[in-house]
C-alpha cells in the first residue's frame, strides 16, 4: 500500500517539482511550500519502505535457515 503511493507520487511531485524549479510563477508560494513538504513526507515513506524491507529480508532469511535441516533427507 505505501509502496503504491510511494510509485504513483514520486514522479507527479518530482515533475511539478522540476517545472516550479524552471521559474514557473504559475502556481503560488502556498502551494510550493506543499509540494515540498510533500517531497519531504514521500522521503520520509521511502525511507520507512526500505526499513520494512530488509527486515522482511532478515525474517526470511531466519526462517530459511531454521527450516533448511528439516528439508534435507534423512535429517532429523
Amino acid at each position: 500500500m505505501v509502496w503504491g503511493a510511494v510509485r504513483i507520487l514520486g514522479p507527479l511531485t518530482g515533475a511539478l517539482a522540476r517545472r516550479l524549479g524552471g521559474g514557473s510563477d504559475l502556481l503560488g508560494e502556498d502551494v510550493r511550500l506543499e509540494i515540498h513538504e510533500m517531497q519531504h513526507r514521500i522521503e520520509a515513506l521511502e525511507s520507512d519502505l526500505a526499513s520494512a524491507q530488509e527486515r522482511l529480508d532478515f525474517a526470511e532469511r531466519l526462517l530459511a535457515q531454521h527450516r533448511q535441516p528439516n528439508q534435507l533427507p534423512g535429517a532429523h
